[in-house]
């Protein structure tokens, strides 16, 4: 295989991850509406366990994405150090990724208020997601109106399913809050040494 079909065929595989991405947070977003609506329209006496199924779908497909992301940064870092450099023309992940003269594409990303109002990573929809499923697991929890939430909040404590729930809910925010995305330097890094060592080698 030559540089340009392995270089096509990791592009491909980016791409199909892409994809993939979106396909589960259609499959999530689909499949928790839908419990949810069930939940609120039936007054489920057995809330609890209906979200623990939620939580963990969410745990789940937010671990499969975490995973997918990582690859993706992990091809694109490889295509930047073995591929692009060798063939002419083939320079989009580096030129994406890599700070040219002080500027990164990135980097200006962040600076831009409305792009981080507008632009999630990709993991932190996950985030979202189980933030707002959180609330209405309690709102879902929540009947007596005159009472205060905080209260009641604290008096679910001895009850083991609103425990597991809300263990599995703060496994959910370490898992989202961690970054896939941001690994891409050490990616880079592991990459230029295998080739250093490669080199060395022949």
């Amino acid at each position: 295989m030559n540089m340009n079909d392995e270089y096509k065929m990791l592009r491909e595989e980016i791409m199909f991850n892409s994809k993939q991405v979106y396909v589960y947070f259609a499959f999530t977003v689909t499949i928790i509406s839908s419990m949810l609506v069930y939940i609120f329209n039936n007054n489920q006496s057995n809330i609890n366990s209906i979200f623990i199924a939620i939580f963990v779908m969410l745990i789940c497909s937010a671990t499969r994405v975490k995973r997918l992301v990582s690859t993706t940064v992990n091809i694109s870092a490889y295509m930047e150090v073995f591929l692009e450099p060798n063939i002419d023309g083939r320079n989009w992940e580096t030129r994406c990724n890599r700070r040219v003269d002080g500027y990164n594409s990135k980097e200006q990303d962040k600076r831009d208020p409305l792009i981080n109002i507008m632009v999630f990573k990709t993991i932190s929809v996950w985030f979202l997601l189980s933030i707002i499923t959180y609330a209405l697991y309690i709102l879902a929890l929540f009947d007596n109106k005159n009472e205060n939430i905080f209260n009641f909040i604290k008096l679910q404590f001895p009850n083991y399913m609103f425990i597991f729930n809300t263990i599995i809910f703060l496994l959910l925010i370490c898992i989202t809050l961690s970054n896939s995305e941001n690994k891409r330097d050490m990616y880079i890094n592991h990459w230029e040494k295998v080739k250093e060592n490669e080199t060395a080698t022949k």
